[in-house]
């Protein structure tokens, strides 16, 4: 059991992973497990549901895999599943796209991996991609990149970047300022 997001009514969001290693989304709410598996992930071994945040209406964002292996990102809203995949993601095995975070207006920050491998973050919010998000410092090669993880309720995005090197880093993003972020304890 992974639990990856939690709003301010304590509502958490994850995953499990059951005996023939398919992935199970879940939402604990007042000492209850309910399970969410979307409908359009496969049920394979490495396959299934994996929700990753939810915000204080509830609605959650999050991936599924389906039967090729790529990722796809999704929203659940009201019972409803939504599938939400940028158009620049590939579409091949460990290709596609996440999404991670999701504030209170209903803007959401997620990746997609391309054909040749390189991370890049995106906004989503009113119904459309309105930004790319790709640090400055961010290495441009297959592995390298940017991704996004989370967005306050005042927009600020949190992520992490690979660079030239390889090495990752956190950063946050307000406006159009990119912050980054490096415990003095990690290695390089």
């Amino acid at each position: 059991t992974d639990p990856l997001g939690i709003n301010a009514h304590g509502v958490i969001v994850g995953y499990y992973l059951d005996s023939a290693n398919v992935f199970h989304g879940f939402r604990y709410r007042d000492g209850r497990y309910t399970t969410l598996d979307n409908p359009s992930a496969a049920t394979g071994a490495f396959q299934g549901t994996i929700p990753q945040g939810i915000n204080e209406q509830g609605e959650i964002a999050g991936v599924y895999i389906d039967a090729n292996g790529a990722y796809n990102g999704f929203t659940l809203q009201h019972g409803h599943y939504r599938t939400l995949n940028n158009p620049h993601g590939g579409s091949d095995s460990g290709q596609g796209t996440a999404l991670d975070g999701v504030n209170a207006d209903g803007s959401i920050v997620g990746g997609f991996l391309n054909q040749t491998g390189v991370h890049h973050a995106f906004l989503y919010r009113d119904g459309r991609f309105v930004r790319a998000i790709n640090d400055p410092h961010a290495g441009t090669a297959a592995g390298q990149g940017t991704e996004a993880f989370g967005i306050s309720d005042r927009g600020i995005v949190a992520g992490q970047y690979f660079d030239g090197a390889g090495v990752t880093h956190g950063y946050t993003l307000s406006g159009h300022m990119y912050t980054t972020y490096d415990d003095p304890k990690g290695t390089t």
